[in-house]
């Protein structure tokens, strides 16, 4: 599918399009992208990255390129949710305007045949996509802001006092995949959720401890040691057991966790909104950094109807 103005037009890629593609990524001032080469390329090839381009007598110039990731729905979304779609990549040509090819590229993104609600999922940290994101109507889902501890390895922590009921910490296993997924579901908004394959991710790539009451667990935390920083991956406590301490016990036996991989600061992030968890943060040291980002949202809507022979 197309979309035309006098002089620029927009569409899905194919597969002839990635030598154009990749160099657009690697020579443009402008760029966002998470995705490696090779998932670039796997992209290209599936479609899935939209091109805003220009008419010349010669061949079309590449004014800019917008790369998605349809995610596999997790099991533990409720059925009322849209299927999430991840922006993973934007570049802009040299002296081209953002706000233009971002709108021209979403607009043919919204228009596209699609049997399912959608939402496109788009994060920025950079003034040029922030202010595109903005005019161009996507909505502002989330602010987002980072906090870190220093001297990680000399850090030590009293134990917190023992809840009403007995919590046992202790290191998670394969076999709780399935029920921290849907931990995660009840505590996170949609916008987070995670499924059950991103956090065998993270049990194989870090530490990653259980907060447990007899047979139920009640919460997790996962640590990612790399290099010089210890990343806070995930906190989370299952909405009936918040506000008992369990938070903080957590993200203490995390930050042991990390100290024997010697990294020199614990980083973690969270939303502008959510005052409780600052609060456990600077409670426990934490101090903002100064980076942030922005989380934007697109409704994809559905636009072919009936079933396919």
């Amino acid at each position: 599918m197309a979309t035309t103005t006098s002089r620029t037009y927009v569409r899905a890629s194919i597969p002839g399009d990635a030598p154009a593609i990749r160099s657009l990524f690697k020579s443009s001032r402008q760029v966002y992208l998470t995705m490696g080469e090779e998932d670039l390329v796997a992209a290209v090839n599936k479609g899935q990255v939209l091109l805003h381009l220009q008419r010349t007598k010669a061949a079309p110039i590449a004014l800019a390129a917008m790369a998605m990731l349809p995610e596999e729905r997790p099991a533990t979304l409720h059925e009322s949710s849209p299927n999430r779609v991840f922006l993973r990549g934007v570049a802009i040509r040299r002296k081209g305007s953002p706000t233009t090819s971002i709108r021209q590229m979403l607009g043919t993104l919204v228009r596209m045949p699609r049997q399912q609600t959608e939402i496109l999922i788009a994060y920025s940290s950079d003034a040029w996509s922030t202010r595109a994101y903005n005019t161009v109507g996507m909505m502002l889902a989330e602010k987002v802001r980072y906090y870190e501890l220093d001297n990680l390895p000399r850090r030590r922590w009293a134990d917190p006092p023992p809840s009403s009921e007995r919590i046992v910490i202790e290191k998670a296993t394969p076999a709780d995949l399935r029920t921290l997924s849907m931990l995660d579901a009840v505590t996170f908004d949609p916008l987070w959720h995670i499924a059950a394959r991103d956090l065998n991710d993270l049990m194989v790539r870090g530490p990653m401890l259980v907060a447990a009451t007899g047979p139920f667990i009640v919460g997790y935390v996962s640590v990612l040691p790399e290099q010089s920083i210890a990343t806070i991956a995930r906190l989370a406590v299952h909405p009936q057991w918040q506000s008992q301490g369990i938070g903080r016990r957590l993200l203490i036996a995390g930050l042991r966790a990390a100290q024997p991989y010697r990294c020199g600061r614990a980083l973690l992030n969270t939303q502008a909104t959510n005052v409780r968890s600052q609060q456990l943060y600077r409670s426990m040291k934490f101090r903002l950094t100064g980076s942030h980002f922005s989380v934007f949202t697109q409704e994809l809507p559905i636009t072919v109807t009936g079933t396919p022979r």
